[in-house]
This record gives structure tokens, sequence and C-alpha cells, in this order.
């Protein structure tokens, strides 16, 4: 597929990856059939999407993704990472190494778990910046993020948010300055990190390549719609896994 990114006159090959935290396994990949090389002179956007503690199942509620990214892209149905808790994997995404080189084995801060352990001095975000790219993070960084107002090497748009699950209520670092969210419709989270995301890639000037990883906690439970969706999906059965109520549980 060839891609493209049209925001602003923004024109360029895309790459979208859509990855399960909790079990990390890609949704759904979209790149050029035939991959530019370097010799072509195209520098890809990169767009990262990780969805918080989502279920495969969820994929046939999601038309949208499934039309504009699975149906276009490769679906890695086996593709899965040796540590499949949130914040390990975070580490392992935004680093490529195991849990023995990131420092996060665990999500609780600490010495070996969280935000506390995770050594950020090299990650995607640098090495994309220093390739020329124009880097965002938006949503989830780690869990025990958000005590100071940090703000990790790499990226030249922070918004990281945090607190009572970021739907409502919630606060944000942006930049380095911290805000407070309340409980309009406005202040929905998932909808703060699109308008935003959406406002850094109009700003970026056409001829830099972008990396965007947007990482909202939708919809990791307590699991709150949007209100327009609030009743979307009212007549629907609730999930029931073979595991849920068994008889023989020996």
């Amino acid at each position: 597929m060839q891609g493209t990114l049209g925001a602003g006159g923004f024109r360029r090959r895309l790459i979208v990856a859509v990855v399960l935290a909790s079990q990390l396994a890609p949704l759904g990949w979209v790149a050029d059939e035939r991959p530019a090389r370097a010799s072509e002179g195209i520098t890809p956007n990169i767009l990262l999407i990780l969805i918080d503690d989502g279920r495969d199942e969820m994929l046939r509620y999601l038309p949208n993704v499934r039309r504009l990214l699975v149906g276009q892209g490769v679906r890695f149905t086996n593709g899965y990472v040796v540590n499949p808790v949130c914040c390990p994997s975070r580490a392992s995404i935004l680093t490529g190494d195991y849990s023995h080189t990131t420092g996060v084995y665990t999500n609780h801060s600490s010495e070996h778990g969280g935000f506390a352990a995770f050594r950020d001095g090299s990650t995607i975000a640098t090495w994309l910046q220093d390739a020329g790219y124009r880097t965002g993070l938006w949503g989830k960084y780690f869990n025990g993020y958000g005590r100071e107002a940090y703000v990790p090497p790499g990226w030249d748009r922070w918004f990281a948010t945090f607190g009572r699950g970021a739907y409502y209520d919630y606060r944000a670092v942006v930049d380095g300055d911290e805000l407070s969210f309340g409980h309009g419709p406005a202040d929905y989270g998932t909808t703060v990190l699109r308008r935003d995301a959406i406002t850094f890639i109009r700003e970026t000037p056409s001829t830099q390549p972008v990396f965007l990883y947007f990482a909202p906690h939708a919809p990791h439970k307590p699991a709150i719609p949007q209100p327009r969706d609030r009743d979307a999906f009212a007549s629907e059965r609730p999930w029931r896994p073979p595991s849920f109520n068994e008889r023989d549980v020996s």
C-alpha cells in the first residue's frame, strides 16, 4: 500500500502499526508493497498506535481499523514479545531490547519496574530524532510516571497523561508543564490526545518526516466510553471466554 498523510499539504509514505499492549501482537501493519530503499531518497512517516489492554476480538467492533489498516496491510497473528506485561512490553517497544537490558521487569515503579527503572537515554525517539524526524508521544508512558514534570530525551512533542485511568479528571505533562483536565465532553482523554496529535501533524513542515507514538489509555479498565459511544453496543452480549464460570475448575 502506498499510504499518505495529507494534513496541511503533508504527503509522504506512511507506515502504521497498531499494537495490543497486553499481548503485543500487532493488529495491522501498513506499508508499501515494495519497500522504499534508502537510495530512493524516501523517508516514511511512522504512526505507532498502542492499544492498552485490548484483546484481538475487539477488531470486529473496529470497522475503520479493519478497512484502513488491516485490510490494506499485514496482520501478524503470531507476533508476541517475551514479556507480555504492560511496562516491560512498552520498554521493549521503545528500545527493541529485553527486560535485562531495559531494566523494566514489572509494572510497579521500583528499581526493577515502571517508570523509575526505565533507561530512556537511547530509544526509537532519540534514534529517529537524530535522523531528522520530528517526534511526538501522546498518552500513557509508564506506570509511576507523573510525580515530576519530566520529558525524556528524544521527543519534540510530549503529551503524557496519567491519573484515574486518564479518561476524565486526569493530569498530563505537556512539554514540561503539568495540566489538569476535568469531566466535560472536551476533556475525554482520547479526544484530547487526538486533537493535539493532529495539530502536531499539521504544524510539521512537509519536508520533515514525523514519528507519532499514540498510546491512549483506552480500552483499559475502567473502560469509560466517550459519551456519544456510551450505548453503541447496548444490545451486545457480554464477552464470555471459554474460562468464564466454567463448571470444571479442577
